[in-house]
């Protein structure tokens, strides 16, 4: 023990060199794997007789430590050699204005090898406010078949089952479902080519079905919603598929509402798709502008996609167009034509035809050029902004990137275009006015304004 008369001359630093995690995070397969709070935070004193005692209350780092205890011994640093990382703390302890630093922390993942790799490959930065981590790119599974089916016991699925919970249009205990992974094309407002790369997986068909009857058994599911990013590339695959759905009795209404392509779905898928009970399916055309299309490397026909629509409304199927507004190079006259294609949806009988403002996603091509161009400042406000459409609710969006229009303007055009399309759904086809008002005794719906209604009532 030191005695108590001489730590007048004596400093004491205590700190720990790192946090404690008992595997918090799926995947953590070595200790400090990850970059997450609870591995990089931890806890540190500083006794000195040469300080009052002090909590300090923003973020420092263990690099600062060093020329913190320099500066109290007065050790002036040696031109010679490369200057420290840290700073001073002895300003924030003797309440001088300071200004936080940016934290960094690397560690190496062993991912799915038995050992840490080489060098670091997961990353962040941070302060008080924010932080980012950065994960090298990981080979994707191949065998998709391998990739278990979801853990509905830690996440538990029947509170949203029990009250019919659905993204989509929905058919009473909804189950989501993926049959694929990835998808082979590059829309520039999309992250998909980042985050999956373009090659398309598609599970086997007697994959899926085993795992469709095992919901059907255990859950009791009477609908099926299928998640997939592009759900019908292969014609064989789709068709075969609803054959499958038949042959094994499986009589579920099941739906596509994240917005499928329309290269496949011509006369025959779409008479497969009816024949297997799908009750909803949801188009992406983005935009009615040619040259919009083309520049957001969206590649598809509207002709071809409008014959498509035509077949599944003449079957029967509830059909629902997404458009896009307001992407950064759009005039005018260019979302003009975007909102005839929305009226033009309508009066071909589709159920809705929403516009949605541009959002500048991370990890899209169109993000990294607003971003190199200073359009983009990462803060709490552009994080929050991507929430924006996910409440429910219809207001004004929080930025437009737009060179044109500004969000008002966009917001103006938006609910335009939603009164007219609802309207024209409606007076067109009053049949729907008789169906809705039944949807709202039953656990089913027919079309996304339908399932909202019923979700608020809740």
């Amino acid at each position: 023990m030191i005695e108590s008369e001489r730590l007048h001359h004596v400093s004491v630093v205590v700190f720990s060199d790192h946090g404690i995690s008992i595997g918090e995070k799926i995947g953590e397969r070595a200790y400090g794997a990850y970059c997450y709070d609870y591995t990089i935070k931890t806890f540190s004193y500083y006794l000195s007789s040469q300080f009052k005692e002090k909590e300090i209350p923003i973020q420092i780092r263990h690099v600062d430590f060093m020329p913190t205890i320099l500066e109290q011994l007065n050790i002036k640093l040696d031109d010679n050699f490369k200057p420290l990382d840290g700073i001073s703390l002895v300003p924030l302890i003797s309440g001088k204005p300071f200004d936080e630093k940016i934290a960094y922390t690397e560690t190496a993942n062993p991912l799915n090898e038995n050992a840490p790799p080489k060098k670091p490959n997961t990353k962040s930065v941070r302060t008080s406010k924010w932080k980012f981590i950065l994960n090298e790119y990981r080979e994707r599974i191949k065998e998709v078949e391998k990739i278990p089916w979801p853990d509905w016991k830690t996440f538990p699925i029947e509170p949203y089952l029990d009250n019919a919970i659905s993204f989509g249009a929905g058919s009473g205990r909804s189950m989501p479902f993926l049959a694929s992974r990835g998808c082979p094309y590059e829309c520039t407002f999309c992250s998909n080519p980042l985050m999956y790369g373009r090659r398309y997986y598609i599970r086997t068909i007697k994959g899926v079905i085993a795992e469709i009857k095992f919901y059907i058994k255990k859950y009791k599911i009477t609908g099926l919603q299928l998640y997939d990013l592009t759900a019908i590339v292969k014609k064989d695959w789709i068709i075969n598929f609803c054959k499958a759905l038949k042959k094994n009795n499986i009589n579920l209404d099941w739906s596509l509402p994240s917005g499928t392509r329309s290269e496949a779905l011509d006369f025959d898928v779409i008479k497969a798709l009816s024949d297997a009970n799908l009750k909803y399916l949801v188009y992406a055309p983005e935009s009615g502008s040619e040259n919009t299309l083309k520049l957001i490397k969206k590649k598809i026909k509207l002709p071809v996609m409008e014959q498509s629509i035509r077949y599944a409304v003449k079957r029967g199927v509830s059909v629902r167009t997404n458009l896009i507004i307001g992407f950064p190079h759009e005039k005018r006259m260019e979302l003009y034509r975007t909102m005839f294609q929305q009226l033009k949806f309508m009066l071909m009988g589709v159920e809705e035809s929403p516009t949605f403002p541009f959002q500048a996603y991370p990890g899209t091509e169109l993000f990294d050029s607003l971003l190199k161009n200073k359009k983009i400042k990462l803060n709490d406000d552009y994080f929050n902004s991507l929430a924006t459409l996910s409440n429910g609710k219809i207001t004004p969006p929080d930025v437009s990137y737009n060179e044109y229009m500004g969000r008002y303007e966009l917001y103006f055009y938006r609910i335009t275009g939603l009164l007219l399309s609802y309207t024209i759904s409606y007076l067109t086809r009053p049949k729907r006015i008789f169906r809705t008002i039944k949807s709202f005794f039953t656990d089913k719906s027919s079309s996304v304004i339908e399932q909202r209604f019923k979700d608020n009532l809740r």
